[in-house]
């Protein structure tokens, strides 16, 4: 990823949760400008954050919230999107031909965040200010993935055991 001093960065869902907290701490690192996005721009309270109206599977509001932003140098797509589709499945060929381009993709892995969305779960909870931290360390260290929560560890470390240590069934 691009240093984060003097970006100007777009993050798409900017609006609340890990996205008010992305918009604060790239401040904080040196941004020089933070597009946050919401469907309603007014949701946007950042006092420093540019409003950017986006709804993310509208392509013409992609194309007009991109024409507002000219000038973004990065961008972190923070919007929640269910799509379908599978990494496993996914040619890595389609990472890594973004790579000459300048283009950097990191998965961030993490279990429930303590926001309006998770407000009924009653699991542990990460603080959504301590998210983006993680997130920005291992985006700038050029990390495909960030394991941002104990019980994102917990699962890769469990996939590297035995499958009987994972399910007491399986064990004879």
């Amino acid at each position: 990823m691009t240093a984060l001093k003097g970006a100007k960065v777009f993050v798409t869902g900017g609006s609340r949760g890990i996205g008010t907290s992305l918009v604060e701490e790239l401040y904080a690192r040196g941004a020089s400008r933070a597009y946050g996005t919401a469907r309603d721009p007014r949701a946007v309270t950042h006092p420093h954050a540019v409003a950017v109206a986006l709804e993310v599977t509208d392509p013409g509001s992609v194309s007009v919230a991109a024409a507002q932003a000219q000038d973004v140098t990065v961008l972190i797509n923070n919007a929640g999107a269910a799509v379908g589709a599978s990494f496993l499945d996914s040619p890595v060929d389609d990472v890594v031909e973004l790579q000459p381009r300048g283009i950097a993709v990191t998965g961030l892995h993490l279990g429930y965040v303590d926001t309006d969305l998770a407000a009924d779960v009653d699991a542990p909870k990460s603080d959504p200010r301590d998210v983006p931290a993680l997130a920005l360390d291992g985006g700038e260290a050029g990390a495909y993935e960030v394991l941002a929560a104990d019980i994102s560890r917990q699962v890769k470390a469990g996939l590297a055991d035995d499958l009987a240590g994972l399910y007491a069934q399986l064990s004879k």
